[in-house]
């Protein structure tokens, strides 16, 4: 692949409770060109637009993680002060209705304008990779697979025009065959081989894996920002890289394959869409 840089395929997940122990490890890394993602934790502690400068003012890039949803003024204003602060990517829910959907990248262009700056990528998250079957049930979603659920919200975001998506890795080769090679999608759940065993996270697999099925980007956090006693996180991000950089001449190789394996599923999924449109 040419001029391909496997550091770029990483999002480094600064989930702390305190601006100073993200913007340390940004220090140690910051010639190397990953993106990283701010989410609630650290723009509730910090403030969004303070810690955001900061990471950005180091050559960082930020992926914001707020996943927004609400009403479509709401979202679109939400989304336009995004844009304006100058991050590369933010998502939103996509079980938000498809006009809601559209005015957050409505609110996108418009900040981004404002501001002259380029518009972010809208992505929307689909289900987090801490629920499952049992979760999908309790929540009254009976009728509905995960991967049912997962295909729906993302030909949902298809119609909406969003960038791409979040999706864990089991969903995402049915997912890339679904949205094509240009759809971006972010995949967190990664943990390599060596890193330790797996938190509240349930739906996982190694970097290696996420990239055979067609990842876009993949969501690292703790395997960098607290390995194993021995490998500082700079060690533990090369290690990342290289297992990316032997992985990309099979980048996507497992969608197709695996997608087959639900066409029915995607084909009633996208007839249930059509009749939302022409409702």
């Amino acid at each position: 692949m040419t001029n391909f840089n496997p550091y770029e395929k990483i999002i480094i997940a600064l989930d702390y409770q305190d601006g100073e122990s993200a913007l340390k490890l940004v220090r140690q890394l910051r010639d190397i060109p990953v993106k990283y993602k701010v989410g609630m934790e650290l723009c509730t502690a910090v403030g969004a637009p303070q810690i955001i400068e900061a990471i950005q003012n180091m050559g960082g890039r930020i992926f914001l993680d707020l996943k927004f949803k609400d009403i479509g003024n709401t979202v679109k204003g939400a989304a336009r002060s995004a844009a304006g602060l100058g991050v590369d990517m933010f998502n939103v829910h996509a079980s938000m209705k498809v006009p809601s959907q559209q005015a957050a990248m409505q609110g996108a262009k418009e900040g981004a304008e404002e501001e002259g700056l380029p518009i972010p990528k809208v992505i929307g998250v689909t289900l987090l990779t801490d629920h499952d079957q049992g979760d999908l049930t309790a929540l009254g979603i009976k009728k509905s697979k995960v991967i049912d659920y997962v295909v729906r919200l993302g030909l949902l975001t298809k119609e909406a025009g969003l960038d791409g998506i979040v999706c864990s890795p089991l969903e995402l080769p049915v997912m890339r065959y679904i949205l094509g090679d240009d759809a971006t999608i972010v995949t967190p759940g990664i943990r390599p081989a060596w890193a330790a065993a797996p938190d509240e996270q349930k739906r996982i697999t190694t970097p290696a894996a996420a990239i055979r099925m067609g990842g876009s980007e993949l969501v690292i956090g703790r395997p960098i920002t607290k390995p194993p006693q021995g490998i500082t996180p700079a060690e533990a991000l090369d290690m990342i890289a290289e297992e990316i950089n032997d992985a990309m001449p099979d980048w996507g190789k497992n969608a197709l394959s695996e997608a087959e394996k639900y066409k029915m599923g995607v084909l009633q999924a996208k007839l249930d869409i059509e009749r939302y449109r022409n409702r």
